[in-house]
């Protein structure tokens, strides 16, 4: 007999609502993520007859709509694309396939940083040539591109995408400081040229986060002032 959990009074009672094939049973663990999270995980019984157990997080996002058996017919299905394309070893399908797996496979290990935090693959890059048109092949040389995306909490698509070098991926990183200034709002190290590298990258970004100063003094209060370092 399967053992329940309590909840909370401020957390969602999911017991008996369906989202896609999803019938959910009821709540029976709580799991704490290497982030401090802590997400419930509900029973829930699939229309294709499997019970399993489900990040509550995933479930009211849109991100996991059933037990998994529709990914995998996604993925038979994409097999056989990929069999009549012939890129199956390819950088670009490598990549795509990645993509996909963070972002709508709970069971990947990265799946708590994309797909359990919302970010979706477009419907058009359910398929892998409108991937591959869109994006075009990854740009050679010996400077490493791999897939980034632009807003790092915006999906996956064709406008919100590009082939981007480590530098630039690290510029972008979800952690980096996002502000408002001068009528902007962006990554604080885009308001540098030069990015993170700059000099006063450093010192601008810990007058915010370290020390609470608001973006339009951190950029403005010079060096010397005797209040520059509180």
């Amino acid at each position: 007999m399967t053992k329940f959990i309590s909840l909370r009074p401020s957390t969602r009672d999911l017991t008996g609502q369906s989202f896609g094939k999803l019938n959910v049973i009821g709540p029976i663990e709580r799991r704490q993520f290497p982030s401090g999270a802590v997400h419930i995980y509900w029973l829930c019984r699939c229309s294709c007859g499997k019970e399993k157990a489900i990040n509550g997080y995933t479930i009211t996002a849109g991100t996991s709509m059933s037990c998994g058996c529709v990914f995998k017919e996604l993925g038979r299905a994409r097999g056989l694309a990929n069999h009549r394309h012939g890129r199956t070893k390819t950088t670009e399908h490598r990549t795509w396939s990645s993509m996909r797996s963070r972002c709508e496979n709970p069971d990947h290990s990265n799946y708590p940083n994309y797909g359990g935090r919302g970010i979706k693959v477009c419907d058009r890059w359910q398929v892998f040539e409108n991937f591959l048109a869109d994006m075009g092949m990854r740009p050679p040389g010996r400077r490493k591109y791999s897939l980034g995306r632009k807003d790092n909490n915006g999906p996956y698509s064709p406008e919100n995408c590009r082939w981007e070098t480590s530098p630039e991926q690290t510029q972008n990183q979800r952690n980096n400081l996002v502000i408002e200034y001068k009528g902007r709002r962006g990554a604080l190290a885009s308001f540098f040229e030069g990015g993170v590298d700059h000099p006063e990258y450093y010192r601008v970004q810990q007058r915010i986060s370290r020390f609470g100063w608001s973006p339009h003094r951190a950029f403005t209060e010079p060096v010397n002032s005797q209040y520059a370092s509180r």
